[in-house]
């Protein structure tokens, strides 16, 4: 395997807008075509790649830094 050049890696957040995209796009795609495949091998398949990118966008999700406005000096507060 590959070792990868983090010192390199620069991805900025449109890249990765179109990364989110791309796995959802993918996502749909396989979700439909799971419907109508009929062999079971092929489904398993399908199965597979399914968890991996859903385990991805997992990742991504996991990895971004929500933050919320302050509004006059107090954190905001839902409800």
């Amino acid at each position: 395997m590959v070792k990868p050049n983090l010192d390199n890696w620069k991805l900025n957040l449109e890249d990765i807008h179109w990364i989110e995209n791309a796995l959802a796009y993918r996502l749909q795609r396989l979700t439909m075509k799971r419907l109508i495949v009929k062999k079971q091998n092929s489904k398993d398949n399908i199965d597979n790649e399914i968890r991996h990118i859903t385990e991805l966008q997992g990742k991504m999700f996991n990895q971004k830094e929500w933050r919320r406005a302050k509004v006059g000096g107090t954190p905001y507060i839902s409800g």
